[in-house]
């Protein structure tokens, strides 16, 4: 217990300038460190490991352990030192810590990205369009325009009031999709990407996208643990992923390591997969449905939306529309994205550095609830 206690205590700060329990705000943190007493600690003081973005999404809320955003801004700072790994480059001489893809730091810039992308092959965008879509799919977000469009129509007759900008904003959505900005670089018009070739790529996301990356999942996890069983020292495994010891752990583990070809195999395995996803129109179509799910999130952060749909606050729009998203869906959607784009840069990943490379992985996948990830999808594409 003492490790946990030790944790404990280094949330202590932070937690008493927000108002709130350590222990909570150890649960909502949980996603991101893990429930392992003795490393969550390291994880959370690991920048590499967790970001400062995740760490928000992780304690900005309503639910036990989180605060309102500018609360966590104003104490942020008692987490963890922001100079005590550090974000890029190398650690005295240890091993790169930056190995895996970035992926765009706002909604903005990845709108703009996919503008400029071929349509000869999928892009890594590409693919973040297709896990936004997916998960956009699965929490109904495409059906959101119409829903929210009807219950203002309703509101403003029960009150006797006239329909205001948003409304027609609504309209729009629902009546005319804007894709032109990005399906620029494919050469198509919005009318191209219809009905029926929206729910064909949604289709195949479900069928070859989840269950293949959570293949490449169980594959790493078992080189993990033929690794940790050779080594017989997850301590050093771990002193290893963050960078911690002298003379780069990571050197002295790597001749201890298993083959990793069985890991790239199952990356190959999953890029096959991805490349059946985008069969046919899936570039253009991916692009256009990760647009709407940005303009759709965009809509829910709508200040005045409340008040025009006759909730009293987000928190009760939100439950009102039927719309469980919260900051785990928000992080479980970018790790998922970062994974996947880890899976399609194995590739080009020199022998040097695949060992580092594959332990960060193993711990971005780790920091996964793959049961969210492999649930069915219930909702129509409108």
């Amino acid at each position: 217990m003492a490790g946990k206690n030790k944790f404990i205590e280094t949330l202590k700060s932070y937690a008493d300038a927000v108002g709130k329990k350590p222990e909570d705000v150890a649960k909502a943190l949980e996603g991101l460190v893990g429930s392992d007493e003795k490393t969550a600690g390291d994880v959370l003081k690991n920048h590499d490991a967790v970001t400062d973005e995740e760490i928000q999404a992780a304690l900005v809320g309503t639910g036990d352990g989180q605060v309102p955003l500018g609360v966590y801004r104003m104490n942020a700072k008692l987490l963890r030192d922001p100079k005590a790994v550090p974000a890029s480059g190398t650690n005295g001489g240890g091993p790169v810590l930056t190995l895996l893809p970035t992926l765009p730091e706002s909604d903005a810039k990845f709108l703009e990205e996919l503008r400029v992308g071929g349509i000869l092959e999928p892009e890594p965008n590409d693919v973040l369009a297709a896990v936004r879509a997916g998960f956009a799919q699965r929490f109904e977000f495409f059906n959101l325009p119409q829903t929210i469009r009807d219950k203002m129509e309703e509101f403003a007759y029960a009150n006797d009031k006239s329909c205001g900008a948003e409304y027609y904003e609504m309209e729009k959505m629902v009546t005319s999709r804007q894709y032109g900005d990005v399906l620029s670089a494919t050469g198509v018009t919005g009318s191209f990407v219809s009905v029926r070739k929206r729910k064909e790529f949604l289709r195949r996301v479900d069928v070859y996208l989840w269950a293949s990356i959570n293949d490449f999942h169980n594959t790493l996890n078992s080189w993990m643990t033929g690794w940790q069983a050779t080594a017989n020292n997850p301590t050093a495994l771990l002193s290893a992923l963050s960078g911690n010891g002298a003379n780069n752990p990571l050197a002295q583990l790597a001749t201890q390591a298993p083959d990793l070809s069985p890991v790239r195999d199952a990356a190959e395995s999953v890029v096959n997969n991805i490349n059946k996803v985008f069969a046919g129109p899936g570039i253009p179509v991916a692009r256009a449905l990760a647009y709407d799910a940005v303009k759709i999130t965009e809509v829910l952060e709508n200040e005045k939306l409340p008040a025009l749909l006759g909730a009293g606050n987000k928190e009760q729009m939100l439950k009102e529309l039927g719309v469980a998203v919260g900051s785990d869906h928000v992080r479980l959607q970018h790790n998922l994205a970062k994974y996947a784009f880890g899976i399609m840069s194995l590739e080009k990943v020199t022998a040097e550095e695949e060992q580092m490379y594959a332990l960060q992985m193993y711990q971005l996948g780790v920091a996964i609830p793959w049961e969210k990830v492999l649930g069915n999808q219930h909702a129509e594409v409108a």
